[in-house]
């Protein structure tokens, strides 16, 4: 019995208790919005899971403060099953049934850096002939312009941070190279190493380590580390934690995330009032007045004392009946003992039971709503959170394309710092040799901390964007993370191939219209035709065009074939010059006639190189290129012995240089001559109209090829497909937030009935029923002796003053939520037009980005040229002007297009198409 007592009376457990809440309040989540679409995942549950920083380790039923200790690096990364999502396109915010380019072109390797500028001292000599009309040099360019420094090698059609030997199909850069080379017919014009400018160790140690840090996460900027130091970055140069792409950011979010969380027990909380609401209508013991009273009393009465015990046990039942109405029933008992009394001992025991039943007839809504408003929240909160879980991968979706980009800034930082340093160093050397002015060194020095200086910025906000996302994850700030830049890499490689068929746009439409003249110049038209080529085989190398590699090489073997024609033609011209000229010619001539000589063996090259293409299965002549190597050696021997000749003033030597020159000159034609006996080596005829129609025929070959590319190839980005009038539309219909906004004006019209109800009159109707024992027995109940009541209640609203008010108030909230929810739709509205504007802002900026990076490359190509070689009125302001309309270019091709990709995604969540799947990714 002391143990039942002990039961009763301290009831249940606590850990009863919480399991039992949990099991009720899951249940009823299942029941409530099953087969609906706010239905929460599958295994929803409040208690975080033992990988998340939120899981508490002690007792939930009693808990433990914790530790006030200050601790760092106490959480750390789990193990993400998201791990297991990764494909080729990375982390991306597309659904995972649409893992494309949002430009529709199919995920491709990733890009990196491209070459930077080369240091004047180590570029080719080779200046271009037109540089508003090519974008790289040939052996046409060979002009008898001023000769005061070496011209640099222009830059190729890349985007800053994009690695072109990864982004082509073969990943072996140097193997890439050589096969471009291969195709432009020059062996010579392959990129390597030695184009790659010269960053040195003081220039990195000019940058604090976190921005360093940052920056060696990119491939190519680790290559250029490399080349500065000798060595590979230290390990504390090595960007700590792990790299998480935009999957293992929403499960990290969704395992740690606080107001995740929060939301979660929201909508735990509301169906918990739920259970509460619907127990009213359960048959069950009231909250109280269920236990005993228990007296001891011990008394005097006329000088003699008596005591007696006394207990009055009750219980108490009631229920909330459908019809609105309560049922409440009582049992009261009453046990009196009188020890020591007049009669000795004596005992008085009744019991009773009260049954009662309450009916409202005028008022009975009122009774429903506790259980209807807690339902109707229920509904709500359910929507609600899907609503968020939308929400929560929209925001960091956006965060996450906002660090790609703030990547992205510091590898264009990167670039154009070391190239404005390598600029400075290189006018600082010009300004000793007294070639630069101070001023121009000083302005080159100005841009060239201001690019630093943007550099530490871009690092700093990265730092910052880096950790305004750990705290939206719930993860500490100090929990190293680094986010995987293989989307990146990917966003910039199908933005360089863009580039570069803009590129190819506007290289055809210069060659058109020289094609066009009536005069056409045969050097500008080769050398145009040239660049064409030289960028169709990087869009083929790409994998963008679907030419056959084999007849672009043909036709790149053939342009270099012709251009090294003009190019002895234009040799010929400067020979008679200097012969016609009445000054002394003997040194000018032996140097003219030793660049006829190089032009020489480089056409006996390609001669072979063409027939061996065009006829695969002929045995190379080993005496002809025998005879060439000769002719070169013989040539490097014979400029060695000249510039011995002029160091030492031995002028007696320049005749019988001169006379081998000539030699030299007869002996290259007649090789040229006999290598074009060779099959298919000779591909234009002597005579000069012969000449310009092969070339014209060459040229337009070219241009076919660049306009069959041009027309399946687009750099636009994939359009929204769906019309403005239907996107609101749908919107309207399938916003979960205007649903509930819908509902509370439901619950607004609702509560002003409500209140109209009460300002009439009240009619209850009242049945009780009353049975005891107080003649027959203490448990004899009998029912001929019950008590039946039944009565009827009126209060006429003679009063209603206070409930006047409510339902003034209550028809001003209506129109208040009324208004609500016209403004939301409104909104909505709004939201879907600007989405659409933005989109399509977007896709329109970006075309004119794509174009003004295209134009950028050429300017800094032209400009960087035009600057070296000395062209009267290029300063190096221009040059400076110039590197920053680029940087600023590359910068808006990625702004544009990543704000493309957040912008779509904001789109599809503002439709309320954004379909999340369990794991909080939007999928397809």
């Amino acid at each position: 019995m002391g143990a039942l007592l002990l039961v009763v009376i301290t009831g249940c457990t606590r850990p009863h208790y919480r399991r039992s809440a949990d099991c009720e309040t899951y249940a009823l989540l299942d029941d409530r919005v099953e087969n609906t679409p706010w239905l929460p995942p599958a295994g929803f549950s409040i208690v975080p899971e033992e990988r998340s920083r939120l899981c508490d380790p002690a007792d939930p039923d009693f808990t433990d403060l914790p530790d006030p200790e200050p601790q760092l690096y106490s959480y750390q990364i789990p193990p993400l099953d998201s791990d297991g999502w990764s494909d080729t396109t990375g982390g991306s915010a597309l659904p995972r049934g649409e893992r494309t380019s949002p430009s529709g072109r199919q995920p491709q390797e990733s890009p990196a850096l491209p070459p930077l500028p080369a240091p004047l001292e180590e570029q080719s000599s080779e200046p271009l002939a037109d540089p508003g009309v090519l974008g790289r040099a040939s052996a046409t360019s060979m002009s008898r312009g001023p000769e005061r420094r070496p011209a640099p090698v222009t830059r190729d059609v890349a985007l800053l941070g994009a690695d072109t030997s990864v982004h082509r199909k073969n990943s072996d850069s140097t193997a890439v190279a050589l096969v471009a080379a291969e195709v432009a017919g020059s062996p010579d014009s392959a990129p390597t190493e030695l184009n790659q400018p010269p960053v040195s160790a003081q220039q990195w140690a000019a940058l604090p380590t976190s921005c360093v840090l940052r920056m060696l996460e990119f491939e190519q900027l680790r290559a250029v580390y490399v080349r500065s130091h000798g060595e590979s970055p230290p390990a504390e140069l090595r960007s700590p934690g792990r790299a998480v792409t935009l999957e293992n950011i929403v499960e990290i979010g969704l395992l740690n995330s606080r107001e995740f969380q929060t939301q979660k027990e929201t909508l735990y909380k509301t169906a918990l009032a739920v259970t509460l609401a619907q127990f009213d209508y359960v048959l069950k013991a009231t909250p109280f007045g269920n236990g005993a009273d228990l007296y001891y009393r011990t008394f005097q009465v006329d000088g003699e004392y008596f005591s007696d015990y006394r207990t009055a046990p009750r219980a108490e039942i009631d229920k909330a009946l459908v019809t609105g109405g309560t049922f409440v029933g009582r049992f009261a008992n009453n046990v009196l003992l009188t020890f020591n009394g007049p009669e000795g001992f004596a005992s008085d025991i009744t019991s009773r039971f009260f049954f009662d039943i309450s009916q409202p007839l005028l008022q009975r809504d009122i009774r429903f709503e506790n259980l209807t408003r807690a339902e109707r929240n229920l509904i709500y909160a359910a929507r609600s959170y899907l609503r968020f879980r939308k929400t929560y991968f929209l925001q960091l979706a956006t965060e996450y394309y906002q660090i790609l980009r703030s990547y992205r800034q510091i590898a264009i930082e990167s670039q154009n710092y070391f190239s404005l340093s390598g600029a400075h160093n290189q006018a600082l050397i010009e300004l000793e040799a007294g070639i630069r002015s101070r001023i121009q060194a000083e302005q080159i020095e100005q841009n060239m901390l201001a690019g630093r200086s943007r550099l530490i910025t871009a690092g700093v906000t990265l730092e910052r964007a880096l950790d305004r996302l750990k705290l939206d994850l719930g993860i500490p700030t100090e929990l190293p993370l680094r986010v995987d830049l293989q989307e990146l890499d990917d966003v910039t490689g199908r933005d360089e191939t863009a580039v570069l068929a803009e590129a190819v746009r506007r290289t055809r439409e210069r060659l058109t219209a020289e094609r066009d003249r009536s005069t056409p110049q045969g050097s500008l038209l080769v050398n145009a035709a040239i660049v064409l080529h030289q960028r169709l085989v990087d869009l083929h190398l790409r994998g963008v065009s679907t030419a056959d590699l084999d007849e672009l090489k043909e036709l790149g073997f053939r342009l270099a074939l012709s251009d090294s024609q003009i190019a002895i033609e234009q040799q010929w011209r400067a020979i008679e010059e200097v012969q016609a000229s009445n000054e002394p010619v003997a040194v000018r001539l032996v140097q003219r006639r030793l660049e006829l000589i190089d032009a020489h063996v480089l056409q006996v090259d390609r001669q072979l190189t063409l027939s061996q293409h065009t006829h695969p299965g002929a045995r190379e002549p080993a005496a002809i290129s025998e005879r060439n190597s000769d002719i070169r050696t013989q040539a490097a021997d014979l400029r060695r012995r000249l510039g011995v000749a002029l160091d030492e003033a031995r002028l007696e030597d320049l005749s019988g240089i001169e006379q081998e020159s000539a030699r030299l000159v007869e002996a290259g034609q007649e090789l040229v001559a006999q290598a074009g006996q060779l099959p298919g080596a000779d591909v234009s005829g002597a005579e000069e109209d012969s000449r310009q129609k092969t070339i014209t025929e060459l040229v337009d070959r070219v241009l076919a090829r660049a306009a069959s590319l041009l027309t399946s190839e687009t750099s636009e980005l994939t359009p929204v497909e769906i019309e403005l009038d239907d996107a609101m539309l749908t919107a309207l219909a399938l916003r979960l937030d205007l649903m509930n906004r819908r509902g509370e004006l439901a619950d607004a019209r609702r509560a002003e009935k409500l209140a109209a109800d009460d300002l009439r009159s009240v009619l209850n109707l009242h049945a009780t029923e009353t049975l005891g024992t107080d003649a027959f027995g203490p448990y004899d109940f009998r029912i001929d002796s019950a008590q039946t009541e039944v009565r009827a209640e009126i209060d006429l609203p003679f009063n209603r003053k206070a409930q006047r008010n409510l339902y003034r108030t209550a028809l001003i909230n209506y129109q208040v939520a009324r208004r609500a929810e016209m403004q939301q739709e409104d909104t909505i509205k709004f939201s879907i037009r600007d989405d659409l504007r933005n989109l399509a802002l977007a896709r329109n900026q970006y075309q004119i980005s794509i174009a003004s990076a295209a134009l950028a490359i050429e300017r800094v190509n032209s400009t960087q040229l035009e600057l070296a070689l000395g062209f009267p009125g290029v300063q190096a302001r221009d040059f400076l002007e110039a590197q920053d309309a680029f940087r600023l270019a590359v910068g808006a091709v990625a702004d544009n297009h990543l704000g493309y990709i957040a912008n779509r995604v904001q789109f599809f969540y503002d439709l309320e198409l954004l379909q999340v799947d369990d794991a909080g990714f939007w999928q397809g």
